[in-house]
């Protein structure tokens, strides 16, 4: 997997002006979808029946 990065972001990184860590991941982010997007539905998929799984178990202890 490749990481692009702008000129900008590449200057920022490389000279130390500002190495922002949400670059890196806001870029890795970006080619991890483009290079899996089922992967990404179904991890997706799963948070969203986990936080489902959560509300419905705080309904019961109520």
């Amino acid at each position: 997997m490749e990481t692009k990065f702008s000129e900008r972001e590449l200057e920022e990184i490389m000279y130390g002006h500002r190495a922002d860590p949400i670059i890196i991941l806001k870029n890795t982010l970006r080619d991890i979808i483009k290079e899996h997007p089922f992967l990404c539905l179904a991890f997706t998929l799963a948070v969203g029946v986990a936080i489902g799984a959560a509300m419905a178990g705080t309904r019961r202890a109520q």
